[in-house]
């Protein structure tokens, strides 16, 4: 027989138990992170932060894997000027050093678009084929001029070789002087003539090129005189095709507007429109924060180029940046912009980000690794001054080069607010 355990009994056994300091707590199973734990220091573990409104001391001991997952970072802390940041409102759009605006230099008849928005081509691709009266006619006369040229060149080797001949004649007596002086004449008239023929081939070829014919397509013409009056419109450059306005059949024009535009996406233009009140303090080279609404993230970047003047129409400093495609940045979105400039004249003082600095009892805190205890970080008490952007001076409580917890800090605090264990 099982013996019976009076419920008085179970009772009083429990209450014993919990004076001894056993505890029963259940695991949970779906924890994906260790739990940190806490460890009072010896010096302050009688402290009482509800008293003094100071931190108790206490430090928190946590494993790599908490590290690791909360991304908790240190860095030193640092002296410098502190001066509030230009944050003004800032405008996406296309590098526009690699927009390449092209159109057609013949006026015809679209026959073939190859390119559609988004398309990604190379330098020397097709775009659009255009059938061009213009340059038909152009071709035309390049193959007129090409046979006048042959003619005068045949009229020049004859009267040279009769020139040639007539030079003994003259000197036996068998034909005049006269004669001769004549043949002379016509030889140097024909010269003339086969120069004038070259002149006018060399143009009508040049205008051939003006159309967009190349060596060999021109030497292919020279050689089949078939009037080819198609011109192929070619990308300039290698890059992606940002506007189409041309269509199938439409009749284009050299004096229309691009009918395709094409952009290198290497890299985005960031135009930050600077007040006027805060346009002195920009230079280039300078940091700055991009913050776009809907990105979690800040992007960085540098002042790539001030202007001299302003914006007409806005009256504000159109100071650019030029960001990375790779940042996510696109055309058309719209930003805010934070840029960090500093003072020379004002005093430097040790500052740390703001993000670094938390509210603990009544005081303010930041987090510092224990020495050589790795993981294990404690509070330190730091008189602030009012914040500055994202960066706070310190007063006191911690000096230049001390390293602190920069990122992650509210796990630190989480687990230090949770006390040590089996304490009240």
């Amino acid at each position: 027989m099982h013996a019976i355990i009076p419920v008085r009994s179970l009772v009083m056994i429990l209450v014993c138990l919990a004076f001894m300091g056993v505890t029963y707590s259940e695991d949970d199973d779906d924890a994906k992170v260790p739990a940190a734990s806490t460890k009072p220091s010896s010096t302050d573990r009688d402290a009482d932060p509800k008293k003094d409104g100071a931190p108790s001391g206490d430090q928190v001991s946590l494993t790599p894997e908490v590290i690791a997952h909360y991304h908790i970072t240190t860095a030193p802390v640092r002296r410098t000027a502190l001066t509030a940041p230009v944050i003004a409102a800032a405008e996406v759009g296309y590098d526009a050093d690699t927009v390449m605006d092209i159109g057609t230099i013949v006026a015809g008849r679209v026959q073939e678009v190859r390119v559609h928005v988004g398309d990604v081509v190379a330098a020397g691709d097709i775009l659009m084929t255009i059938d061009s009266q213009e340059l038909g006619q152009a071709q035309n006369a390049y193959l007129e001029r090409e046979g006048i040229r042959a003619g005068a060149e045949a009229d020049a080797k004859l009267a040279q070789a009769t020139w040639t001949r007539s030079e003994p004649l003259v000197k036996d007596q068998t034909i005049s002087s006269g004669e001769g002086s004549r043949r002379e004449a016509d030889f140097h008239k024909a010269q003339t003539a086969l120069l004038t023929a070259e002149a006018a081939l060399a143009g009508a070829e040049n205008t051939l090129r003006l159309y967009g014919m190349d060596d060999t397509a021109v030497a292919e013409l020279q050689k089949s005189h078939r009037v080819s009056p198609r011109v192929a419109v070619r990308a300039p450059a290698a890059g992606a095709v940002i506007a189409r306005s041309v269509t199938l059949g439409e009749i284009a024009r050299p004096d229309q507007e691009a009918l395709v535009v094409i952009a290198d996406l290497s890299d985005v233009w960031v135009t930050v429109s600077v007040p006027v009140a805060r346009a002195p303090d920009v230079a280039v080279g300078q940091p700055v924060r991009i913050l776009v609404a809907g990105m979690s993230q800040t992007i960085p970047g540098k002042v790539d180029f001030v202007p001299p003047g302003l914006d007409p129409q806005s009256h504000t400093l159109p100071v650019r940046i030029s960001v990375p495609w790779s940042s996510g940045l696109r055309p058309g979105m719209f930003a805010t912009v934070a840029i960090e400039v500093t003072d020379p004249k004002a005093a430097e003082m040790t500052v740390v980000p703001s993000d670094a600095v938390f509210s603990y009892g009544n005081a303010r805190v930041v987090f510092v690794p224990v020495p050589q205890a790795a993981g294990s970080f404690k509070a330190c008490r730091v008189v602030t001054g009012p914040p500055e952007g994202d960066g706070t001076p310190i007063i006191s409580g911690i000096e230049p080069g001390d390293p602190i917890v920069i990122t992650g800090g509210f796990i630190i605090k989480a687990q230090l607010a949770k006390g040590p264990a089996d304490e009240d």
